[in-house]
């Protein structure tokens, strides 16, 4: 004969908006757990252009959403006007199961190996601020 314990299980569910940062389209992936995206290896003064795309797995919208601040030389958002990038999609809001792009670019002015975070911050919709993002790699040669 055998004796199982039982223990009631309770939660509180959230009804929060919860960011995912991917290089993948169609897919959240898995963010930042695949450790830093690569941009791999380009030439000095090139340029390589990434695409990643934001994914709301939350339960409302996010509210606020922008630039974190993350992201340094020699990555930089495609183009000239900053956040999301010149062919991005993401505004200040981004509905529940939504997604939208950011578009980021690598250029090294110098050989070497160089990293960065891209890095958004949003409202959680319950009156929270949330941070996102995803550690980018690449190496100038």
């Amino acid at each position: 004969m055998s004796t199982y314990a039982s223990n009631a299980l309770t939660a509180t569910a959230t009804n929060r908006a919860y960011l995912v940062v991917s290089e993948l389209s169609g897919s959240p992936g898995c963010g930042d757990a695949c450790g830093p995206f690569q941009f791999g290896s380009v030439a000095v003064t090139g340029t390589l252009t990434h695409t990643f795309t934001i994914y709301n797995d939350g339960a409302v919208s996010t509210t606020t959403l922008g630039d974190g601040g993350g992201l340094g030389a020699p990555f930089a958002y495609e183009g000239s006007g900053g956040f999301p990038g010149t062919t991005g999609t993401c505004g200040s809001v981004l509905a529940a199961g939504a997604t939208c792009t950011v578009v980021v670019t690598f250029e090294p002015v110098a050989t070497g190996t160089f990293t960065s975070d891209l890095t958004l911050t949003y409202g959680d919709g319950l009156g929270g601020s949330l941070l996102a993002g995803r550690e980018l790699a690449g190496t100038g040669q």
